[in-house]
C-alpha cells in the first residue's frame, strides 16, 4: 500500500475505486475487512488532526498511546459525529463497519461476509447507506456478491472522508487567537486611603444657566 492519494491525478473516487479492486479484490474476506477498516480509521485520524489545532510535539496525547482518548476507532468515530464533520447517518454506518471488523478479528475461523451474524450486519449496511441503489453504475466495477457490497460502500466513504480533508487542509489556518485576558490592561487609580479598581465615568449632568432655566410654577 506505497500509494498516496496526493500522487494519483484521478478524482478521489477513482482513486479508491482502484486501490480497493488492486489490493483487497482477491484477499479473503477477513484480510479485506480489516485492512479497509484500517484503512477508513486511518482517514478518519487524518481528518481529526487537519481539523484540530496543530500542536509541535511529536506525540499527540489524543492520538498516541493505547490510553489515549482517540486511541480506537469507536472514539474516533464518535468525536468526528461530535464535531459536526460526519452526519449521525454516517457515524452509524461507519459503526456498523468496525462491527464487521471486529466480528472478524475476534472469530478466528469460519468467518465470511456471506453467513451469518456478519451477513446481518451487511445487509444492514447496505439499506443503511443507500449507497450501492445509488450508485449503480460504479458498483459493475466490483466484484459480484457481498465482497463487492462491502468493497463499493467502504470505496465512497473512504472518498468522502479524503474530499472532506482536502477540504479542511486548503482552508486550514486554525491558529488559535491569544485570549484577550492576556493583553488586556486592567489600569488602577491611586486614593489616599487606599488604591481601588478603576470606575467608569458617569457623564456628569449638564449645567444650565439661571437665566435660560425656567421657573416653576
Amino acid at each position: 500500500m506505497e500509494k498516496k492519494i496526493g500522487e494519483n491525478k484521478k478524482g478521489l473516487a477513482e482513486y479508491w475505486t482502484e486501490f480497493l479492486l488492486e489490493e483487497f479484490s482477491k484477499e479473503t474476506d477477513r484480510a479485506a475487512v480489516i485492512l479497509t477498516s484500517s484503512l477508513i480509521e486511518n482517514t478518519l485520524t487524518t481528518l481529526l488532526k487537519n481539523y484540530l489545532i496543530q500542536i509541535s510535539t511529536r506525540n499527540d496525547e489524543l492520538f498516541d498511546g493505547p490510553t489515549a482518548l482517540l486511541s480506537n476507532f469507536n472514539s474516533k468515530i464518535q468525536f468526528t459525529y461530535r464535531l459536526g464533520l460526519i452526519s449521525q447517518k454516517f457515524a452509524h454506518d461507519l459503526n456498523i463497519i468496525r462491527k464487521i471488523r471486529n466480528d472478524f478479528a475476534h472469530n478466528i475461523y469460519g468467518s465470511n461476509l456471506e453467513e451469518g451474524v456478519v451477513k446481518n450486519r451487511l445487509t444492514t449496511l447496505i439499506y443503511s447507506s443507500d449507497i450501492l441503489e445509488n450508485q449503480k453504475e460504479a458498483r459493475i466495477l466490483f466484484p459480484k456478491g457481498a465482497r463487492g457490497d462491502f468493497l463499493m460502500i467502504a470505496s465512497m466513504m473512504l472518498f468522502y472522508l479524503s474530499a472532506k480533508i482536502e477540504k479542511i487542509s486548503k482552508k486550514q489556518a486554525k491558529l488559535m487567537p491569544t485570549e484577550w485576558i492576556y493583553s488586556w490592561v486592567y489600569k488602577m487609580e491611586k486614593s489616599s486611603a487606599a488604591t481601588k479598581p478603576l470606575r467608569p465615568i458617569k457623564n456628569k449632568p449638564t449645567k444650565i444657566h439661571p437665566k435660560t432655566h425656567p421657573k416653576s410654577i
